[in-house]
């Protein structure tokens, strides 16, 4: 059996198992694009310049995370409840899938291969494409919504999102922000996901998740670099704030968490006695 017969097998049965789970990222990726739009109708009956969201604003919105972090502001920080979210989906999609393979169908495959290596690659491609089938559904969310309300355009509002946001600070929109937003938090996510997947197999699914989470709650309150959750936030990166993260280190920095977690990953895996 060839890797591409695999990860064909594979992807197919990932997306199978993870099928109710979809089910809830559709739904809770639709609920908290209400909140936006709501926002932006009242705003826009005060001040109907203001205009409505359309699809980059709902994607803008969903992944902007939280402000720049000023220490004697901190008791003013606003949980970035939909950036959360979205972690939080791209780590239950991928959950415990690797686990479940690997205790089911997954030893025959190894049996067949005979090759642990080439089915752990494949496990991690396969969750490569599952956290991009959230940010699909992301898209595609706000896309439909941004139909309904007939803005169904690819231009920023920075005005329209400050008010939305009610963000306390002023913001650029340098440009590349386009490429920034549909790039940088997809291959951040996919570098965490990939690490979780290694903490799994050290020790738990949960735990896994369990610090994954952790780590992004700590970003919240903090500006540090070497805290993952402040990579993917566009309002603390350099190409909307002045002083913000630059991309190419958080791009850097996604790649290199990514392969680390394929790598001791697949060391733990394959030092495993699943047969």
């Amino acid at each position: 059996m060839n890797f591409i017969k695999i990860f064909s097998q594979d992807i197919k049965r990932a997306i199978y198992q993870q099928r109710y789970r979809y089910i809830i990222v559709l739904i809770m990726i639709t609920l908290l694009m209400l909140i936006p739009t709501n926002i932006a109708d009242s705003i826009n009956k005060k001040i109907p310049e203001a205009g409505n969201m359309n699809f980059l604003d709902n994607v803008f919105y969903m992944l902007s995370g939280c402000e720049h972090v000023i220490p004697e502001k901190i008791k003013d920080i606003k949980i970035p409840f939909p950036w959360m979210s979205i972690q939080f989906l791209c780590g239950l999609v991928t959950l415990d899938y690797i686990q479940y393979d690997q205790n089911g169908i997954g030893k025959a495959i190894i049996l067949r291969t005979k090759s642990k290596l080439a089915w752990w690659l494949s496990k991690c491609l396969s969750m490569i494409c599952l956290v991009i089938g959230v940010y699909t559904l992301l898209f595609v969310v706000s896309a439909v919504v941004a139909l309904i309300n007939y803005r169904l355009s690819g231009e920023l509002h920075m005005d329209l999102l400050s008010m939305v946001l009610e963000l306390n600070n002023t913001y650029i929109v340098e440009d590349g922000m386009i490429i920034y937003i549909f790039t940088v938090p997809i291959l951040v996510s996919i570098g965490i996901t990939l690490f979780q997947a290694a903490i799994s197999q050290y020790l738990s699914p949960v735990i896994g998740l369990a610090v994954v989470l952790s780590i992004d709650a700590m970003s919240v309150f903090s500006n540090s670099v070497l805290l993952w959750g402040n990579w993917s936030m566009i309002l603390r990166s350099s190409l909307c704030l002045q002083d913000g993260l630059d991309v190419w280190k958080s791009i850097a920095a996604g790649i290199v968490t990514g392969i680390t977690g394929v790598v001791s990953g697949g060391i733990r895996f394959c030092k495993k006695d699943i047969l």
